[in-house]
């Protein structure tokens, strides 16, 4: 499966996964406290930084039911360049939080809602491609649970070596780059493939935009 060309072209935004994951994992509560009060103990800064977390799981429920329901509706392009729309809007949010001079509570929660959401979004796409666009059902899921630990082991490593604000800076804009290039990326290059839909009782449900099979044997002479 890792020689996969279909599956190799789904590397890129595993990783965006496995970055977005290693960032709320191990990146997002050091980098708030870097922007409170330095006279404010370390128990008082980890209990605000958690509290801003709330906002991160109501970004994650609104946006796996919204990403979800455009993916059930809308084109693989349409939904595509929806989660570009919202992680562009992630990381920009992300990085004007942490050159922020100050510590913001409402601001900690908007940028937690924007980071869930986005993190939402790209869960819910690679499991459905991962589903519906390989002929095995297990072996991409298998595939995908290999690489996914790796990625974020290694970020979480390389983000164990930031030390202040600018190196955040720095390490979001790089991954919010190779993130939106990986969108980029699965759009341009992925073939998708064209499921077929059965209808049984009424021909004219046919739609020229899909292949669809007409089961004749359920209709009278």
């Amino acid at each position: 499966m890792l020689r996969s060309k279909r599956f190799f072209i789904l590397v890129p935004l595993i990783f965006a996964w496995a970055a977005s994951y290693a960032i709320i994992a191990a990146a997002l509560v050091p980098m708030m406290t870097y922007t409170m009060d330095s006279g404010w103990d370390t128990d008082l800064k980890n209990k605000k930084a958690l509290l801003a977390l709330i906002g991160l799981g109501i970004g994650q429920i609104f946006g796996s039911l919204l990403m979800g329901r455009i993916l059930d509706k809308f084109s693989t392009r349409f939904t595509v360049y929806a989660n570009v729309l919202v992680s562009v809007s992630a990381y920009l949010i992300l990085l004007a939080f942490a050159r922020h001079a100050s510590f913001s509570m409402e601001f900690a929660c908007f940028m937690n809602f924007f980071l869930g959401w986005q993190d939402a979004g790209v869960n819910c796409f690679v499991y459905c491609i991962l589903g519906f666009q390989f002929d095995s059902k297990t072996i991409p899921f298998s595939a995908f649970r290999f690489l996914e630990p790796l990625f974020i082991f290694a970020l979480i490593c390389f983000e164990s070596s930031l030390k202040d604000q600018k190196s955040f800076e720095v390490y979001f804009c790089c991954t919010g780059i190779l993130s939106i290039a990986a969108w980029i990326i699965f759009d341009i290059f992925f073939p998708m493939k064209q499921h077929k839909k059965i209808v049984q009782n009424d021909p004219h449900l046919i739609s020229s935009e899909e292949t669809q099979i007409v089961n004749t044997s359920s209709f009278s002479p």
